[in-house]
C-alpha cells in the first residue's frame, strides 16, 4: 500500500477584510474564508466563477475550486460608495414585471412616478430629490441625460440580462461625475453564466404581447451576453399605446496577464401614446424616443496596483407634439419639438493599496452636445435630422467638462476610514471643489455602524437653460445646485437576518426651480429655491427556512421635505413620497409552483390641481398589490403575474390615473 502524503494545512482567513489577498493573488492555493460579512456581500462587485463547492472540515468552511475576480469598481470606490439597496439576480426573477422600469418599484429609496407604463416613461428621484438629479448607469458608464430627467430611463437593456440594481450615496458617487446630486442607480449585466440561450413570450390584457430572445456564451477567454425584444399594447386607456424595441449585447474579454475589455453596445426605439403627459388640456400628445449606446471599458490589475480605463457614447432623439392627429388649425399654432442629443466621455482611474491604504486617482472627461428647434443659441442655418428627414434643427448648445478625484482608505482592526476630494471644471460653469469622508465601526462580526458626509452639486439641464413657451422661459445664467449631505447607518446580520437602519440629511442650496411671483402668470427657472431632505430608512430581510415560506423582506421610508423660495411660488410642490412601506413574501405552493408577493403602501404629501374641479387636491395614500407564479421545470419556465392585483385607482402624478388591475402570461424556454 502505498504511503498517503500527508494533507498540507489550508491557509484560512478569518474574517474577509480589504488586504491584498483578499482579492485572491495567490491562485494557485486553496483559500479557506471563515466568515464573510453579509455588509461585504452588499457592497462588493466581484463576482466569482465556478460556484463549486465541498465541505472540508466541521467547520463547514467551503473550498472554492475556481476562482476568478472580475471587479466592476476599484477597491476605494467600493469603501467611499455605500450600497443601501440591492436588487438582486432572484429579486428580479420574483419580481411581478417585464421591464427596467416596473423593476424599480422593488428597490428601497427610488420614487418612480411613472407617466406611462412597461418602461414607456417614468421620472425617477432618491431621498427627496427631483427627477433631475439623480444619475443612471449601466455596469460603471454614466448614461445621464443632459436634456431633461425625463429620458434617464431610456435604456436599451433587456430585463432578462440584468444582474441586479444598486442604489448608490456618499462620495463613492463621485464616479458619475457631477450628476450625482442625490445619488446614482447602477444597473449591473449579468457576468456569471453557462453558454445558453432561451426564448420568451408573454401576453395579457390590453393587448399585451412581448417576445425576447436573449443568450449566453462562456467559452475560454469569452463572456457575452446578448438579446432583443420587443413590447407593444394597445394601451388601458385612450392613446396609452405604446410599441418598443430593445436590443443589447455585452462582450467580454478576460485574460490573467494583459486585463479584461468589455465592450456595450445598445439600441432601443419607442413610440408611444403620451395622454396628457404635460398638460390635461392635451390628451392626444405623442412621443417617439430613440437611443443608441457604446462602452469600451479596460481594467487590469498587478501586484498593488489596479487600473481601469473607460470611453463611451450615447445618443437620443426624441419628436414630440401636443397633437397625434392634427388638422390644419393645429399645424399652424404649434408643431414638433425635436431634440438631438450627443454624450461623449472618457475616464482614467488607478488605485494603490500600501501600508497607508489604498490611494485611487480619477480623472474623467464628458461632452454634453444638443441640437433643437426648441433648446439652446440660434444656429447660422437650420441642421439636418437623421430620424425626421428634415432640416428641422434651429438651435444648438455644447458644453464641456473635466472632474478629478483623489480617494484614500484605510483599515485600522475595526475601522474603515475614508476621505476623497473631487474637482470639476466647466467651460460654462467654473471651476468647483467638492469633500467628502466616511467613517464605518465593526462592533462585531455582525454589526457595523458608519457615517459619511460630503457635499455635491449639479448643472442645470438644457431644459432649465432654454425652454421656452408662453408659459414658461428658461434661464441661460443659472447656476450650479449645490447640497451638503450626511448619512448614519447601521447593518445588523444576525443568522437568517439582514436588518439595515439609516438617518439621512440634504442641504440643497441655490436648486433650479421653477418659480413666479404670486401676482404673475410666466414661470421662471431660478436658483432661488433652498430645499431640507431628511428621513430614516429601515430594510429587514427574514430567511426562515421553512417549507412554506422562502424569504420574508419588509422596508419602510418615512420623509420629510421642507422648501423655501422666498416670496416666489414654487412649481415643483413638494409633493414627495412622505411614507412607503413594502412587504414581499415567497412561497412555495406544490411541487415546482411558487408564489412571490410585493404588498406595498404609499403616501403622497403635496397637492395637484384637479383637472376637473379646478381645484388643488391632495394626493390620496394607497396600497397596491403585485403577484407572480412561476412553474419551473430544467428547460422551461410558466409564469403567470397580477399588477395591481386589488385593482386600486391611484396617481402617479395629479390628473395621470395609473392602470387597473393587469394580467400577464408569460413562457421562457431554454432553447
Amino acid at each position: 500500500m502505498k504511503k498517503m502524503k500527508k494533507m498540507k494545512a489550508l491557509p484560512c482567513f478569518r474574517r474577509w477584510t480589504r488586504t491584498p489577498y483578499a482579492v485572491f493573488n495567490s491562485l494557485n492555493i486553496v483559500v479557506k474564508i471563515g466568515v464573510l460579512g453579509a455588509a461585504m456581500l452588499t457592497a462588493s462587485n466581484q463576482p466569482v466563477l465556478s460556484q463549486a463547492y465541498q465541505k472540508t472540515d466541521n467547520n463547514s468552511a467551503v473550498q472554492l475550486q475556481e476562482v476568478q475576480v472580475n471587479s466592476d469598481l476599484p477597491p476605494t470606490t467600493q469603501q467611499l460608495v455605500k450600497v443601501v439597496a440591492v436588487l438582486t439576480r432572484k429579486d428580479i426573477e420574483q419580481a411581478a414585471v417585464q421591464d427596467l422600469q416596473g423593476l424599480l418599484n422593488y428597490v428601497q429609496g427610488i420614487d418612480l412616478r411613472t407617466r406611462g407604463t412597461d418602461n414607456v416613461q417614468a421620472d425617477i428621484s432618491l431621498r427627496g430629490g427631483t427627477f433631475d438629479q439623480t444619475a443612471v448607469l449601466l455596469n460603471g458608464v454614466n448614461l445621464t441625460d443632459p436634456q431633461t430627467g425625463h429620458f434617464d430611463l431610456d435604456i436599451p437593456i433587456d430585463i432578462h440580462l440584468i444582474e441586479r440594481i444598486e442604489i448608490l450615496y456618499g462620495p463613492g458617487a463621485w464616479t458619475a461625475g457631477s450628476i450625482s446630486f442625490s445619488g446614482a442607480i447602477d444597473i449591473i449585466t449579468r457576468q456569471v453564466f453557462p453558454t445558453s440561450l432561451f426564448a420568451h413570450l408573454s401576453t395579457g390584457a390590453h393587448n399585451y404581447q412581448q417576445t425576447d430572445a436573449y443568450g449566453f456564451v462562456n467559452s475560454g477567454k469569452w463572456r457575452i451576453a446578448a438579446g432583443i425584444n420587443g413590447t407593444q399594447s394597445s394601451g388601458y386607456a385612450p392613446n396609452t399605446d405604446f410599441r418598443i424595441f430593445n436590443a443589447y449585447s455585452n462582450i467580454r474579454y478576460l485574460t490573467q496577464h494583459s486585463g479584461q475589455w468589455m465592450m456595450q453596445l445598445g439600441a432601443q426605439s419607442k413610440d408611444f401614446g403620451a395622454n396628457s403627459f404635460y398638460s390635461p388640456s392635451f390628451p392626444d400628445q405623442y412621443e417617439q424616443t430613440r437611443t443608441l449606446i457604446a462602452s469600451l471599458q479596460y481594467k487590469k490589475q498587478w501586484q498593488h496596483w489596479l487600473l481601469s480605463a473607460n470611453a463611451y457614447y450615447r445618443r437620443h432623439h426624441d419628436m414630440f407634439t401636443l397633437f397625434r392627429y392634427p388638422d390644419q388649425d393645429t399645424l399652424l399654432f404649434i408643431g414638433p419639438n425635436y431634440h438631438l442629443t450627443d454624450i461623449f466621455g472618457a475616464s482614467l482611474q488607478a488605485s494603490y493599496s500600501w501600508i497607508a491604504g489604498t490611494t485611487t486617482l480619477a480623472g474623467d472627461l464628458r461632452s454634453e452636445h444638443i441640437f433643437s428647434n426648441a433648446l439652446g443659441n440660434p444656429l447660422p442655418h437650420p441642421v439636418y435630422d437623421p430620424y425626421s428627414g428634415k432640416d428641422v434643427f434651429t438651435r444648438g448648445a455644447l458644453r464641456q467638462y473635466a472632474s478629478f478625484s483623489l480617494k484614500q482608505v484605510k483599515n485600522i482592526n475595526k475601522w474603515t476610514l475614508g476621505a476623497g476630494i473631487l474637482g470639476s471644471g466647466n467651460n460654462d460653469f467654473g471651476f468647483h471643489v467638492y469633500a467628502g469622508g466616511n467613517v464605518d465601526y465593526a462592533f462585531t462580526q455582525n454589526i457595523t455602524l458608519g457615517f459619511w458626509l460630503h457635499n455635491s452639486y449639479r448643472l442645470p439641464t438644457f431644459t432649465d437653460l432654454y425652454y421656452t413657451s408662453p408659459t414658461q422661459i428658461g434661464n441661460a445664467q443659472l447656476k450650479p445646485e449645490e447640497a451638503f449631505n450626511t448619512d448614519v447607518h447601521l447593518l445588523w446580520t444576525p443568522r437568517n437576518w439582514t436588518i439595515r437602519a439609516a438617518f439621512f440629511q440634504r442641504d440643497g442650496h441655490r436648486i433650479i426651480d421653477w418659480v413666479r411671483l404670486p401676482s404673475e402668470t410666466v414661470w421662471h427657472s431660478q436658483n432661488l429655491t433652498n430645499v431640507q431632505s431628511m428621513g430614516t430608512e429601515l430594510a429587514i430581510d427574514y430567511r426562515p427556512q421553512l417549507p412554506w415560506v422562502k424569504t420574508i423582506h419588509v422596508d419602510y421610508t418615512y420623509l420629510d421635505v421642507t422648501k423655501s423660495s422666498s416670496n416666489y411660488v414654487s412649481l415643483y410642490a413638494t409633493d414627495y413620497l412622505r411614507n412607503e412601506l413594502r412587504i414581499r413574501l415567497v412561497n412555495p405552493i406544490w411541487k415546482s409552483l411558487e408564489a412571490a408577493w410585493q404588498l406595498s403602501y404609499h403616501d403622497r404629501a403635496g397637492t395637484y390641481l384637479d383637472a376637473t374641479t379646478n381645484q388643488e387636491t391632495p394626493f390620496n395614500p394607497y396600497w397596491l398589490c403585485d403577484l407572480k407564479l412561476m412553474w419551473e421545470r430544467p428547460g422551461y419556465q410558466i409564469s403567470a403575474e397580477a399588477d395591481n392585483l386589488f385593482n386600486t385607482t391611484y396617481f402617479d402624478y395629479g390628473n395621470l390615473p395609473q392602470p387597473r388591475r393587469w394580467i400577464k402570461v408569460g413562457l421562457t424556454v431554454k432553447i
